[in-house]
């Protein structure tokens, strides 16, 4: 096992500002809201809260409490609580099975999550470690993280094979037979509202990206049925994947055990996504690292290896059409720029084949 505490590494500049900023402003939950959660846990503030540095997605303080230091995250508005109901059923599985992945917090009546008015809550045990994710190192201490992050990501995988969780998540498959929650004929209905929004769009700060989106509209529709029909019957083994993998969601000890984090876009997929993620991400020789330390511990089947370029051109424009979706749900110009990337993306599989079939070995 890697022992991490020889890892020489440097703070990247955006690194260092990410947690002065987060040193230097106020809590991202105010303190008398802080103190109400923490009632229903029966658990008291000891001292002033402080922000986590690297939370992106949600609203996360540290909290000294009198049991201990522990961590407060608020969901965002628009996460439904079958899709907390659903992360937590993971982590209470990873707890039972001794995984290495954040613990949480029961409140008073064993609820894993609380309620207050229209946001959710929910307490989680500290965790220490080290995020190498942006940090200067030497690259052969790099390669050496990738190929651990891979041979955790497979023990992850093996663990949960044939779990279901309860609740549900609104990418994935609804089980290990049926079919996605957000379907073809979704993405379909999706692509025709979303031209016919950009369409009438008023915002020219927009338009370009508006007008080469819906310029790739056809591209769209006739690639999603083409994949459709090839992938809908195809061998390609299901689990609970981990939505977002990467060092970036990873915590090494100087033990040498690996804590991984982030569990809201865990979802009930092709296994293959995962590393559709992971590799789509990395340069050929992290990608090599990443996939020897996975294959050690997990095998691909010959049918996911001969499929693997079209499931990861197919989760590249179903991932399109969602950023695009999004952003007429809440906005943002970032997610017509990833939906854009993504297109270009998305065939890159398709023309690298033999470059990836070269990750056997």
């Amino acid at each position: 096992m890697t022992q991490t505490q020889h890892i020489f590494h440097i703070p990247r500049p955006n690194r260092i500002f990410q947690y002065t900023k987060a040193r230097l402003h106020r809590p991202q939950i105010k303190r008398e809201t802080v103190d109400h959660v923490l009632s229903y846990y029966g658990l008291k503030l000891m001292k002033p809260p402080c922000n986590l540095p690297f939370g992106r997605r949600n609203s996360i303080v540290v909290v000294y409490t009198n049991s201990g230091k522990k961590v407060l995250k608020l969901y965002k508005k628009n996460w439904q609580v079958p899709a907390i109901q659903f992360e937590h059923s993971i982590l209470s599985r990873l707890a039972q099975l001794d995984f290495a992945a954040p613990r949480l917090v029961p409140a008073l009546h064993n609820e894993t999550f609380v309620g207050i008015g229209s946001q959710y809550y929910a307490v989680f045990d500290y965790v220490d470690g080290t995020v190498f994710s942006s940090c200067f190192m030497a690259r052969s201490q790099r390669l050496k993280l990738q190929a651990l992050a891979g041979k955790t990501l497979a023990q992850f995988h093996r663990l949960l094979e044939g779990y279901l969780p309860q609740g549900r998540h609104h990418l994935g498959f609804k089980s290990y037979s049926d079919d996605r929650w957000r379907d073809l004929a979704w993405h379909i209905t999706t692509i025709s509202n979303i031209v016919e929004k950009s369409r009438a769009w008023t915002r020219p700060e927009d338009q370009t990206h508006l007008d080469w989106l819906v310029a790739r509209k056809n591209y769209l529709e006739d690639s999603l049925y083409q994949l459709e029909e090839s992938l809908k019957d195809a061998p390609l083994p299901r689990l609970v994947i981990h939505g977002d993998y990467g060092i970036h969601n990873l915590q090494f000890h100087r033990n040498g055990k690996v804590i991984v984090h982030d569990f809201e876009l865990a979802r009930l997929e092709w296994r293959l996504v995962d590393l559709v993620i992971v590799l789509s991400r990395l340069s050929p020789d992290r990608s090599q690292s990443f996939m020897t330390g996975y294959l050690a511990d997990y095998a691909l089947t010959v049918e996911e290896w001969d499929l693997l370029p079209q499931v990861w051109q197919l989760y590249k424009l179903q991932g399109a059409i969602q950023y695009w979706h999004t952003f007429f749900e809440i906005g943002g110009r970032r997610r017509l720029i990833g939906a854009r990337q993504r297109i270009n993306q998305a065939d890159w599989a398709i023309k690298h084949k033999a470059q990836l079939l070269k990750l056997k070995a």
